[in-house]
Formats: C-alpha cells, sequence, structure tokens
C-alpha cells in the first residue's frame, strides 16, 4: 500500500480485513492530520463478474452511507477512486468494538443489564435503518461490527452488504455464521432479519460463545444468571420462523424495556392479598365490636325499643309510688302548659302510627 493517497491520505498502518475488502488507518493532512479510516475494495477476485458485483456492492454502501445521519452510524468523509482501486473514507472511531472486547475479557459474559442497555441503542439505529423511506436492512450485524468508542458510544460500522428492501434482483449470500437468519442463506432478507442478527449478538456478549447457525439462541442455558425473561425474550428474537420473531425493532425494545414486569404479577398478587385481608378484618372487628353504633346510624339514632303500655293510669302510677297530688296532677296533666306532658299513649301512637302525623283525628 503507497504512503500517500490523492496527496492527502497519509496511510499509516493495516486494521483489518473484511469479506468485502481491506481497512486502513490514515491521516488527513488537509484537515491538521485529522485520523480517518480508508476502507479498500478487495482486488482477489477470480471471475470479473464478482468484481463487478462487488463494485456494485461497494458503490451502494458509498450512497446509503452519505444518506444516512445517525450518531450511531460511522460517518462518511470521501470517496474515490485511483489506479484502479476503490476507496472509502471514513470517520474513525477511537475504541475498540465487542469482539476484541470479549476476547480481552477471556470470554467472561458481560452483565445483563448492560447488554440490555447496548441492545436497546442497537434497537434505536435499527429503527432509524428499517424507518427510512426505502428502509435499509443492515444484514451483518455481529460483535465485530459494532464499535465502543472512548466516550461509551456504540457506532455501527462496515454497510458492506447492507441494502434496501427495494433492491430485490440484488440479493447476496454473504452471511455470517451464527449471527445470519435462515432466510438470509438464500438470499432473502426484512427487518426482522436484523432482529435476529440483535438477539444472536447478545447471546455472544451474555456467553462469551458464539451462537451455534441455524439455532434460536438461549443464553440461559451456557449462564444461569440470565433472567428467565431476557432469554425468552431472546429465543423469540432468534427464532427461525421470520414470523415468530418479533416484527419491529422498536417491538423487540420494548420487549427489552419491560421484561421485569411480566415477572411482577405474582408479587403484586400476593402484595393485593395482603392489602384486601387487612382491610377485611379491620372491617369485621369494626362490625363486631361496635355492631350498635353503626346500626344507630343507618337507622338515624332510634333503636327497637317497647313502647310503652298503653293501659297505664295515673291511679295505678299513684299506687305504687310515694307521690304528692301536686306531682300526680303534672304527670296525668295533657297540658304542657301546666307543667305536665302528654299522656304516654298520645306518645306511643305519634311514634308508632305515621297516619297520626297526618290524621286531624288519631284513634283514640
Amino acid at each position: 500500500m503507497q504512503a500517500v493517497l490523492q496527496n492527502r491520505y497519509h496511510i499509516q498502518h493495516l486494521l483489518g480485513q473484511g469479506g468485502m475488502g481491506t481497512v486502513w488507518m490514515a491521516q488527513d493532512m488537509r484537515l491538521n492530520g485529522r485520523a480517518c479510516v480508508i476502507k479498500q475494495l478487495r482486488e482477489d477476485f477470480f471471475r470479473d463478474e464478482d468484481k463487478q458485483r462487488a463494485i456494485s456492492f461497494f458503490e451502494r454502501e458509498i450512497d446509503m452511507l452519505i444518506k444516512l445521519q445517525h450518531p450511531y452510524i460511522v460517518a462518511i468523509h470521501d470517496r474515490f477512486k485511483e489506479d484502479d482501486k476503490y476507496f472509502l473514507v471514513m470517520e474513525y472511531v477511537m475504541g475498540e468494538d465487542f469482539h476484541t472486547m470479549m476476547q480481552r475479557r477471556e470470554g467472561e459474559p458481560y452483565d445483563e443489564e448492560e447488554v440490555v442497555g447496548r441492545a436497546q441503542e442497537i434497537c434505536e439505529v435499527l429503527e432509524y435503518l428499517h424507518g427510512q423511506e426505502v428502509p435499509v436492512i443492515y444484514r451483518d450485524l455481529k460483535p465485530s461490527n459494532i464499535m465502543v468508542n472512548v466516550k461509551g458510544q456504540i457506532k455501527l460500522v462496515d454497510f458492506g452488504i447492507a441494502r434496501p428492501v427495494a433492491d430485490e434482483n440484488e440479493n447476496t449470500h454473504v452471511v455470517s455464521a451464527g449471527y445470519s437468519p435462515p432466510e438470509q442463506y438464500w438470499g432473502g432478507a426484512s427487518p426482522q432479519s436484523d432482529i435476529y442478527a440483535l438477539g444472536a449478538t447478545m447471546y455472544f456478549l451474555l456467553t462469551g460463545k458464539d451462537p451455534e447457525p441455524l439455532k434460536a439462541c438461549s443464553p440461559r442455558a451456557i449462564n444461569p444468571n440470565v433472567s428467565e425473561k431476557l432469554d425468552l425474550v431472546i429465543q423469540k428474537a432468534t427464532a427461525q420462523d421470520p414470523t415468530q420473531r418479533y416484527n419491529s425493532a422498536q417491538e423487540f425494545n420494548e420487549a427489552l424495556l419491560h421484561r421485569d414486569y411480566e415477572e411482577a404479577p405474582e408479587n403484586i398478587q400476593a402484595w393485593f392479598k395482603r392489602i384486601v385481608c387487612g382491610v377485611l378484618f379491620v372491617m369485621l372487628f369494626i362490625i363486631v365490636f361496635y355492631s350498635d353504633s353503626i346500626g344507630a346510624f343507618f337507622t338515624g339514632g332510634q333503636q327497637n325499643k317497647p313502647v310503652a303500655s298503653t293501659t297505664t293510669t295515673p291511679s295505678s302510677s299513684a299506687t305504687n309510688t310515694n307521690l304528692s297530688n301536686d306531682e300526680l296532677k303534672k304527670i296525668s296533666s295533657p297540658d304542657p302548659t301546666f307543667g305536665g306532658a302528654a299522656p304516654q299513649k298520645d306518645f306511643a301512637l305519634q311514634v308508632s302510627d305515621e297516619k297520626s302525623l297526618t290524621d286531624p283525628n288519631p284513634p283514640k
């Protein structure tokens, strides 16, 4: 590789190689040596037909990246052709990809909450891609294509085999074993294909192992610390039948966000039972010990008391008590103005017969 391209880009060293080309670290001498990444389309094709197809994919990647503007997608700076070779200049992401980080961790799984948080960020990118006027299918989501910069922000790189859904005549059979869904092996792809790849990537981060090709992922089978609910979410995302997966990245994101709430009903139910039992106990206590007061409240303070006998006469009262003649007159006097009270008989009729309240001639 020559040291300078376009009299501008000073090549530093090799970063890596992929199925579509070689990636170099470089400096942009026109911008005070700003770091950048230069991707060169591979040249070792056996057939001219394969080369033309690769050039078509390469050009499409460039055209696609130019249109995409998202903080989690690597930015494109330039494109050019030199000595019959094709180059793409991209943003340099100072950081590491998840595959490299897992190697450095010696296969130690990531914490579940951290994996879910990263997956939700990737769901945001997939929503953006799938939400384009012509939806874009990434088709190569895997740990080595997800960078994390020094600020902890993710970046999706390598859009070499991404394509709009409308490109039905340009299917490719390029796959990443374990991360590509079954339909991609025969050239088919849809938004559910990216969901599958994300579920498989989560499996890798939770277990430290690559997923088995063409098989639903169950990280809990390898790492018992993974919650049952998250395990079910990932199994659904990596279902072999695309129609059994989540319908969209947004739906997948919602499942990740609320995965704990579906485990809560038992706890909520137990809490609710305790509350109900406590309320019923208090109500029973009130009914048993304050039944008289409750009855008085609902009957307006009147209890069922026996009505005074209507056969009581002053004479019988006099014979049973030692009262003076003046006191006897007060008791028997029907006129309260003389210090007496209405006979008990009339009072009993008033409270026991509603008709007596309106009848001018009450019964005697």
